[in-house]
């Protein structure tokens, strides 16, 4: 039984099939994360705004042109042996003149080399290249990977182009031939990441439902619908050895191989070019990661569908999330878990610091049992029939005494999208924009500094059942807790709220009692406290 217990991401002891990437690691005992994404300062505006829950704006921004500082201790931290990181989305593909996006495209790649050019047992890079012309994009790739010691590119979607930015070129199509048999060539992956689609396709398509433009359904849509593309054009047949990696664990691809085959299959009479099916390409050519998306039943169906040996590990650093997770390191044992989430074995603990004082939590603990209704991606009390049930367990750990701020213990009973964040409408937790427009208390705002876009809702613990292999008292509960994130720490040392030390730390506990090493013994697992 393996286990690795971390503070913030799921341990995949997966092994990395492109072999392009497989010779640069440190001792061969820990990780290859190949989707991390850094920038160069002139693209930060063009990053998103929308960091991890519980982490600060500023902090995130930072992380995207760091290397050697946060992003290497994390590493350091987690066991993560080896980074591949590559341009942030849209990078390259945002730039419709084609002079300007070759000219960006070697500055990104010049200025990458350089800032891992220190440390090339720990980093590597994916190239980013102007697609405009495939010739070029060809030459750029030689380049990177025989100058400059890079294992492959990193293409964000489709590249944009025109005078209004709305001729759209995808690389499924005969004139990116040459490109694709410089790649053979080289012999190197080519990492497809999702991109925002220009105005004039997201808001005719998203504009009606805004909340799902973005990673939770329009990065999907339409890198799927590339990805396909290459299928169904041929691409593959005209280039067999072709290595293609989609993170996401697929953009949700291997989870309707069926359909899709079945489909096309119709339009074989009808000119289909591609001479196999979708899932065969699956097989031969194309690998996907688990960049932040880390279900273990949806990971447990994709090893089904196109194998263990296709499915690389990846954390989207600096999206992923934070908080306590955990997932089995053997197929057994994420099934296991699988079961226990589908049975509400899980339990799963959360602390949030909200807005309010001992007048609006008069009693030490309670329930919340309002059913919620989601509609355009927005979820809503609604206690009609077409509420789902929903119920939060809250306690009171503690609460200012020089300000309407509170810190609640909360656990969910069911685990419906933004469950909490319906739930405590009524006392929001703080820097809750989406739920609460009210503006923030002069008593709470001058106690401490509270950045904007910062939620301070943690994932704090999560515990399930285990055996040991021997003894007579087989079953126990495992425990494992996250750290309290520091900039949260201090907003409850501000303003006088008292904090359980063992959650500040964080660590595993067997059966309620802690363990004091980093070793489960009886598990065969440890510990790693950290973010990454």
């Amino acid at each position: 039984m393996r286990f690795l217990f971390a503070a913030t991401i799921f341990e995949l002891w997966i092994p990395l099939a492109v072999a392009a990437v497989g010779h640069r690691i440190k001792n061969g005992n820990g990780t290859i994360a190949i989707e991390e994404a850094w920038t160069i300062p002139e693209l930060l505006p063009a990053i998103t705004r929308t960091p991890p829950l519980g982490e600060a704006v500023d902090v995130f921004i930072a992380s995207f042109t760091d290397v050697h500082v946060r992003r290497l201790n994390l590493m350091n931290e987690n066991n993560i042996d080896f980074m591949v990181i590559s341009c942030a989305t849209p990078c390259v593909q945002g730039v419709s003149d084609p002079v300007a996006a070759a000219a960006l495209a070697v500055n990104v790649n010049n200025q990458m080399a350089a800032a891992i050019s220190n440390d090339t047992t720990r980093f590597g890079g994916f190239a980013s290249l102007s697609m405009h012309n495939a010739t070029e994009a060809a030459q750029e790739l030689r380049r990177t990977v025989n100058d400059l010691g890079f294992l492959g590119a990193m293409l964000n979607d489709y590249q944009q182009s025109g005078p209004d930015n709305t001729t759209l070129l995808f690389y499924d199509q005969p004139e990116y031939d040459v490109f694709w048999q410089t790649v053979t060539e080289l012999d190197v992956p080519i990492y497809f990441h999702p991109r925002s689609n220009i105005a004039q396709i997201q808001t005719p398509l998203f504009g009606h439902a805004p909340f799902l433009e973005g990673p939770s359904e329009e990065y999907a849509v339409t890198l799927a619908n590339h990805i396909l593309g290459l299928c169904t054009n041929g691409v593959f047949d005209r280039f067999p050895d072709l290595k293609i990696i989609v993170g996401h664990l697929g953009e949700r691809i291997p989870s309707d191989l069926f359909r899709i085959d079945e489909q096309l299959a119709r339009n074989i009479p009808n000119g289909l070019m591609m001479q196999r099916n979708v899932t065969s390409y699956w097989h031969t050519n194309i690998f996907e990661t688990t960049s932040g998306n880390f279900a273990t039943p949806l990971l447990e169906f994709h090893k089904g569908q196109i194998g263990i040996d296709r499915i690389l590990f990846s954390v989207d650093y600096p999206f992923g999330t934070t908080g306590a997770l955990v997932l089995g390191r053997s197929s057994t044992h994420a099934r296991n878990l699988s079961q226990q989430f589908q049975t509400r074995t899980v339990e799963k603990t959360y602390l949030a610091l909200v807005r309010g004082g001992v007048q609006t939590f008069p009693t030490k603990c309670g329930e919340i049992r309002t059913p919620i209704h989601y509609k355009d991606g927005r979820a809503s009390i609604d206690h009609s029939s077409n509420g789902k049930p929903s119920i939060t367990e809250w306690e009171v750990v503690s609460s200012s005494p020089s300000a309407p701020l509170t810190l609640l213990r909360l656990k969910l009973h069911t685990g419906h999208k933004h469950q909490l964040r319906v739930h405590l409408a009524f006392s929001p937790i703080l820097g809750d924009t989406l739920y609460s427009r009210k503006p923030i208390a002069k008593a709470v705002r001058d106690i401490s500094i509270i950045p904007e876009d910062r939620i301070y809702l943690h994932a704090s613990h999560v515990s399930f059942f285990q055996y040991r292999s021997t003894g007579p008292k087989k079953r126990l509960r495992l425990g494992i807790t996250a750290p309290l994130p520091s900039d949260f720490l201090k907003i409850c040392s501000d303003s006088g709220i008292q904090v359980d030390p063992l959650e500040v730390k964080g660590g595993v506990w067997v059966d309620n009692v802690r363990i004091t090493n980093d070793r489960v013994s009886e598990l065969e697992g440890h510990w790693q406290a950290g973010r990454i």
